[in-house]
């Protein structure tokens, strides 16, 4: 599909952007460009950067029109025919073969979107839950993220904040310890 958006468009040019990552699972946008405009994005989700990328690509591609790769079907043993009986059930493993379908490359799901300020809400909870002062946590955040609220945090360090935060045991007053 690459050869044929280079074809297409030789001008233009893919962006992957990494938006997420959560408990070992990576979301990346692509997004599809030609002459400055955006053509087409696609999302996709994987266990590696490189798994949720390609997945991304290809539907951003694939939203852009260009044809994706056929699947391979794997090879299926061939069973002698038997007389007078009904053929054996297939296996689970079979089954599970068969009755995979692909998604359809042109309906896009997008992850939810993460609403911040509800993420800045639970960090608040949290810090009463472990008894921490607004000192305390602006204490932690100079320490560790070289900032001095909450609010100067970016997306990324924010939730990695809530999720320290959420690993602390309750009544831990120390930040620092």
């Amino acid at each position: 599909m690459l050869g044929e958006f280079r074809q297409r468009y030789p001008l233009g040019c893919l962006t992957s952007e990494l938006l997420q990552i959560h408990e070992g699972q990576y979301l990346v946008r692509v997004t599809v460009q030609a002459g400055g405009v955006t053509l087409a994005t696609g999302l996709g989700g994987g266990t590696t950067i490189e798994a949720a990328e390609d997945r991304a690509r290809e539907r951003a591609l694939v939203a852009l029109g260009l044809t994706p790769p056929p699947v391979k079907e794997p090879n299926r043993p061939v069973l002698p025919p038997t007389e007078g009986k009904p053929p054996p059930p297939a296996t689970i493993e079979t089954q599970a073969v068969t009755t995979v379908t692909p998604a359809p490359a042109t309906v896009e799901t997008p992850a939810p979107k993460l609403d911040m300020l509800d993420v800045l809400a639970q960090t608040t909870a949290e810090m009463k839950r472990l008894g921490w002062s607004n000192t305390q946590g602006r204490e932690y955040l100079r320490r560790t993220y070289g900032r001095n609220s909450r609010q100067d945090l970016n997306d990324q360090e924010l939730l990695d904040f809530l999720h320290y935060l959420r690993s602390q045991p309750a009544g831990n007053p120390d930040p620092l310890s």
